[in-house]
């Protein structure tokens, strides 16, 4: 079977990229409709990794690793790669980032094993069959933007010395059934 990870920042620095406070609570969904996002995002300080964190929780990438992602991209969840400019002492940084945007949520818990609070997961256990044949595809929780990879996405991400990356591999199960006495 084959492993999966969840793709994080690896927050090992100071970098973090802030968002205008009037854009905090705008739509991870509204995103769709734009090439573009529609308001600069500005870093305060750090360097300028592939993978940022921010504070709209959104996965932000270099143009590189969105290359890389898209090469894996047929056997992926819908995403959309929207164009974002980032300020650094008010003058805009030449590296390119991109916002990597589901579509659509998938169907990839294995709910017999997966303990539900509150309409979302505490701990989830992927289910293998729903699951297979994707290369990446977003979080499931509602409260977590972050990508699942699969192990060799994982591997040309590390190959290609992009920073900023950290990977946590996650529970999968390849039995989506239990029998009860």
């Amino acid at each position: 079977m084959e492993k999966y990870f969840e793709l994080q920042s690896d927050n090992s620095s100071k970098e973090f990229v802030y968002a205008p406070e009037e854009q905090l609570y705008e739509s991870y969904k509204m995103l769709t409709h734009f090439e573009q996002l529609p308001f600069k995002l500005e870093i305060k300080e750090g360097i300028f990794k592939d993978y940022v964190s921010n504070d709209l929780g959104w996965p932000l990438m270099s143009l590189e690793l969105k290359k890389i992602f898209e090469n894996y991209q047929k056997r992926a969840s819908a995403y959309k790669w929207i164009k974002v400019d980032i300020l650094h002492q008010q003058q805009k940084i030449t590296k390119e980032y991109f916002f990597g945007v589901a579509i659509n949520k998938l169907d990839v818990l294995n709910y017999t094993k997966t303990k539900m609070v509150h309409g979302d997961f505490e701990h989830g256990i992927f289910s293998y069959k729903k699951i297979k044949g994707f290369s990446f595809f977003p979080h499931p929780s509602i409260y977590n933007n972050n990508i699942i990879v699969i192990e060799s996405l994982k591997y040309e991400i590390l190959g290609k010395s992009i920073t900023g990356v950290h990977f946590e591999e996650i529970e999968v199960s390849d039995n989506d059934f239990y029998l009860v006495h």
